[in-house]
C-alpha cells in the first residue's frame, strides 16, 4: 500500500482509501457521539466549568423531560413546537399566495417585468452592505 501512496502520478478516487461517501459512516457517527457525551460528563463532573455555563447532561435531560411533560411558560414542548411549525407554514403560505401571482404577472406582462427590474435595482443601491457581501 505504501508503494501506491508514494507514486508520482495522482491516484484515482477510491483506489487507496475509497471514494468519498463510499461505505457506512454509522460507526464513526456513533463513536463521535459517545466520545463527545463522555467528554461532556467529564468536564461537568470534574467541575472545570461552572454549571451555570455548562450544565451536566443529566441536568439537561431532566429539564427536557420537565419541558416535555409539565411545560415551560404555560405550554408543553409539543405545544411550542406545533406553534412554531404553524408559523413557518403560515409564512410559507403567505409567500406562496403573494409570490406566485407576481411571478405570473412578471412572466406574462413585459411592463411588470421591467418595473420589477427597476425596483430591484433601486433596492440594490439602498443596501447597507455591498452586493458581494450577500
Amino acid at each position: 500500500m505504501l508503494d501506491r501512496v508514494t507514486r508520482a502520478k495522482p491516484a484515482k478516487a477510491g483506489k487507496i482509501f475509497g471514494a468519498p461517501g463510499d461505505g457506512s459512516s454509522g460507526l464513526i457517527s456513533f463513536a463521535t457521539t459517545v466520545v463527545l457525551v463522555a467528554l461532556w460528563f467529564t468536564v461537568t463532573e470534574s467541575g472545570w466549568v461552572k454549571p451555570l455555563f455548562l450544565p451536566s447532561p443529566l441536568a439537561v435531560w431532566d429539564k427536557f423531560i420537565l419541558a416535555l411533560t409539565d411545560g415551560v411558560s404555560n405550554s408543553t414542548l409539543i405545544e411550542h413546537t406545533l406553534a412554531s411549525i404553524g408559523r413557518v407554514f403560515g409564512a410559507f403560505l403567505l409567500a406562496l399566495v403573494t409570490a406566485v401571482p407576481i411571478g405570473i404577472l412578471m412572466g406574462s406582462i413585459a411592463s411588470c417585468a421591467a418595473s420589477s427590474i427597476r425596483s430591484s435595482n433601486f433596492t440594490g443601491r439602498c443596501r447597507r452592505l455591498p452586493t458581494c457581501r450577500w
